[in-house]
């Protein structure tokens, strides 16, 4: 399993386009093969910087997003958009985790 985050600051007066933006890369990239979750979300602390959390079955499955649609349009459309400010990726195993007393913290 893959997971990472990246961070994104949109350019002034581009954060509605930025949006539409991720809002199209989401809907482009969840029904790809090994796409366990795909979001982005703006932050708490400012409406220019939008957060993507992914979460790839493997490696091989991330690789083949590289060569889709969905992200070679996503960085062809970024540069008048905004920037990436951050990016961190973490690889583990498949293994899901069940809290001590076996539901959520809801």
């Amino acid at each position: 399993m893959i997971v990472i985050e990246a961070i994104f600051e949109a350019f002034e007066g581009k954060a509605d386009a930025m949006l539409a933006l991720c809002q199209r890369t989401v809907a482009d990239t969840l029904p790809e093969k090994g796409c366990l979750v795909y979001r982005f979300a703006r932050s708490m602390y400012t409406d220019t910087q939008f957060i993507l959390f992914e979460v790839w079955e493997s490696e091989a499955d991330l690789k083949a997003h590289f060569e889709r649609a969905a992200f070679l349009n996503f960085f062809r459309d970024l540069p008048a958009l905004g920037v990436g400010v951050e990016y961190k990726a973490w690889q583990g195993n498949n293994e899901r985790y069940i809290p001590p007393n076996g539901k959520p913290w809801w």
